[in-house]
């Protein structure tokens, strides 16, 4: 397969597609939380993701967000008010990297890390 954007983006939702669950990202509107039903591939952290002085923690959960499935209406980059929910349950975000997986000025996808 080629090294390309559209390559990249295309593996990625053919991965949510087979691998892919449904979340719901509450954000802060600083009244209460906007709604935005989306998917995302869950990944679990990695030993070198856990650095001295970081703030991920074991147990914490990493989360893909393809740009495809990323609601339109949402900003861009989520903050640590905002919770992702899955299998029922609020889960806190802990970091957001919607910088991690661009290939030249397009993102294929945001990154997140989240804790609950």
């Amino acid at each position: 397969m080629p090294f390309s954007a559209r390559a990249q983006q295309a593996a990625l939702d053919r991965m949510d597609r087979s691998r892919g669950r449904v979340i719901t990202m509450k954000i802060g509107n600083g009244t209460g939380y906007d709604e935005y039903a989306s998917r995302a591939v869950f990944g679990k952290l990695t030993e070198r993701d856990l650095v001295n002085g970081s703030s991920l923690q074991q147990g914490d959960i990493r989360l893909i967000v393809s740009s495809t499935h990323w609601p339109v209406n949402a900003p861009m980059e989520l903050e640590r008010k905002d919770q992702v929910v899955f299998d029922g349950r609020p889960h806190s975000v802990v970091h957001c990297d919607p910088y991690a997986r661009m290939i030249g000025d397009l993102r294929i996808a945001t990154e997140l890390v989240v804790r609950g």
